[in-house]
C-alpha cells in the first residue's frame, strides 16, 4: 500500500523535542511551586490565628466578660494546656465562664494544617500561661491585671530556601494584631515586640 501526499499530524522527532522542552520547563518551575506552596501555607496559617485573636477580642466584647485564646493539647480538648512552653499545636478559644466540662465553652478550634509548620509563643505569652485573655473592654492584658499584654506567635516554616520563612504576628496595645515576614530560626526563642 502506497501513501500519496503527505499526511497531517507529528513525527516521532517532533514529539520527543515537545516533550523535551516541557520537561525542561517543568524542572525549572518546580522549586518556584514548592516556594509558593510554602508561602500559601505560611499565610494561611497566620491568616486563621489572627482570625482567633479577632474572634476572641470581639466575643469578650459582645459577651461582655473575659474570653480566652489559649494553647490546647489536642484537635477536641476542652481546656486550655497549662505550662509555659512555647509550641503551639492546637488552639482553642474559650468562655471561662461556662463550666469547664460543657463542650460550649469552646466558640473556636484551630490547628496546625501540616508538619512543615510551627506555631510558637515568646514569653510574655507563655509566663501568662499560654493564654491570651481579651476582657469586656477588648483590651488583652498581662498577668498583672494592669499592663497591657505584648507579645508574639511566630507562625515558622522549616521548608529549605524559603527566604521569609516565618510570619510574625505581634499583639501590641492591648491586642491589636499587626503582621510582618521575617527570616527566623524555627524551634528558638521568640521575641516580645519592641
Amino acid at each position: 500500500m502506497q501513501f500519496s501526499g503527505r499526511t497531517d499530524g507529528f513525527t516521532l522527532i517532533e514529539l520527543m523535542v515537545t516533550l523535551a522542552v516541557a520537561a525542561i520547563l517543568a524542572a525549572m518551575a518546580a522549586p518556584s511551586f514548592r516556594t509558593l506552596l510554602a508561602n500559601n501555607r505560611l499565610s494561611t496559617q497566620t491568616n486563621e490565628l489572627v482570625g482567633a485573636v479577632t474572634f476572641t477580642r470581639s466575643e469578650a466584647v459582645k459577651r461582655g466578660r473575659n474570653v480566652t485564646l489559649c494553647r490546647a493539647d489536642s484537635d477536641t480538648a476542652l481546656t486550655c494546656l497549662a505550662g509555659n512552653q512555647s509550641e503551639w499545636e492546637h488552639w482553642i478559644v474559650v468562655d471561662p465562664a461556662i463550666d469547664a466540662a460543657d463542650s460550649s465553652r469552646v466558640l473556636r478550634r484551630g490547628s496546625i494544617a501540616t508538619q512543615q509548620i510551627s506555631v510558637e509563643a515568646s514569653s510574655n505569652i507563655t509566663d501568662a500561661a499560654n493564654e491570651i485573655v481579651f476582657r469586656a473592654d477588648g483590651l488583652a492584658r498581662g498577668t498583672d491585671g494592669s499592663t497591657l499584654l505584648v507579645g508574639t506567635l511566630r507562625i515558622c516554616s522549616d521548608t529549605q530556601g524559603l527566604d521569609q520563612n516565618a510570619r510574625l504576628l505581634e499583639l501590641r496595645g492591648g491586642g491589636r494584631a499587626t503582621t510582618s515576614t521575617a527570616s527566623e530560626t524555627c524551634n528558638s526563642d521568640v521575641s516580645n515586640p519592641g
